[in-house]
C-alpha cells in the first residue's frame, strides 16, 4: 500500500512539474530593421522590414519627404541627398539611414533658353502625338483657376513606374459646339526645356493664359500638355 502511494505522488509531483514547464512564457522575438543603412539610385524603390513586429502595428515615417518618402517599409528616392526613414513600433523608433544616389541615366535640365535641346531620351517628335494618355498612366488636374486674371495652376500627376517627360509649355483648345480647336499663340517661340516627374510623383505648374494666347471669350476650354506618355487635358470655363 505504501508503495502505491509512493508511486502516485511522484506521478503527480512529474505532472506538476511538466505543468509549471509549459507554462513559462516564451521569449519573443527581439524587433529589429532588415537594413539600418540603404543606398537607392534616385527613381528607384527599396523595401525594408521591421522583423518581429506585427505589420498592422508599425507607423513608418520619413524625416525628409522631399528626398524620400517611405509606405508599409516600401523607400522611394526621390531627390539626391540623405535623410532617415523611422519605424515607430510599441513606442519605441528604429530608424533607417538613407542615401539617394544621382540617375546618372537622367538627362539634365538646360541652364539657359539658348542651351536649350530635348533630351535624347524622348525626342520631340514624342511631344507630337494627339494620342491620349490612359489615366492610370498619367493625369492632368487643374487646382486653381482665377477668373479675373487669368491665371491657371494645374498639377500633371505620374501614377506609372517610370519617368515621364513633358515640355515646359502647354496648349489651350476651346470647344466650339461640335469640337475642341487649338488656339493660336501669341508668339511661335517657346522653350524646349524638359521637366520629369518622377514615378509616383507630379509636377506643379502656374501661368497666366492671356500673356501667351490674348484675351480669352467667354466658353468652355481646356489645358493640354502632351506628355512622353500621351496626351492630357483638364477642362475649366471663363464666364
Amino acid at each position: 500500500m505504501k508503495k502505491r502511494m509512493l508511486v502516485v505522488v511522484l506521478v503527480l509531483s512529474f505532472v506538476t512539474g511538466m505543468a509549471f514547464y509549459n507554462s513559462k512564457p516564451i521569449a519573443s522575438a527581439k524587433v529589429r530593421l532588415s537594413k539600418k543603412n540603404v543606398a537607392i539610385t534616385q527613381g528607384d524603390f527599396c523595401t525594408i522590414k521591421l522583423k518581429g513586429a506585427k505589420n498592422k502595428k508599425v507607423v513608418w515615417k520619413s524625416n525628409d519627404k522631399k528626398i524620400a518618402t517611405v509606405k508599409k517599409g516600401k523607400i522611394k528616392a526621390k531627390k539626391i541627398g540623405r535623410c532617415s526613414v523611422i519605424a515607430k513600433y510599441n513606442g519605441k523608433k528604429y530608424k533607417c539611414s538613407v542615401q539617394v544616389k544621382k540617375n546618372k541615366s537622367l538627362t539634365p535640365e538646360p541652364t539657359n533658353e539658348s542651351d536649350a535641346t530635348f533630351p535624347s531620351a524622348f525626342p520631340q517628335s514624342s511631344w507630337e502625338t494627339n494620342v491620349e494618355a490612359n489615366e492610370n498612366d498619367a493625369k492632368l488636374v487643374i487646382d486653381r483657376f482665377v477668373q479675373d486674371t487669368k491665371v491657371i495652376t494645374y498639377s500633371i500627376y505620374n501614377f506609372t513606374q517610370n519617368i515621364i517627360t513633358l515640355p515646359a509649355y502647354y496648349g489651350i483648345e476651346k470647344y466650339d459646339g461640335k469640337e475642341w480647336v487649338e488656339l493660336s499663340r501669341k508668339t511661335n517661340y517657346v522653350t524646349a526645356n524638359a521637366q520629369y516627374i518622377m514615378p509616383g510623383d507630379k509636377s506643379v505648374n502656374e501661368s497666366g493664359i492671356e500673356s501667351s494666347f490674348g484675351e480669352l471669350e467667354q466658353g468652355k476650354y481646356r489645358i493640354c500638355v502632351i506628355t512622353s506618355c500621351g496626351k492630357v487635358c483638364a477642362e475649366f470655363d471663363i464666364i
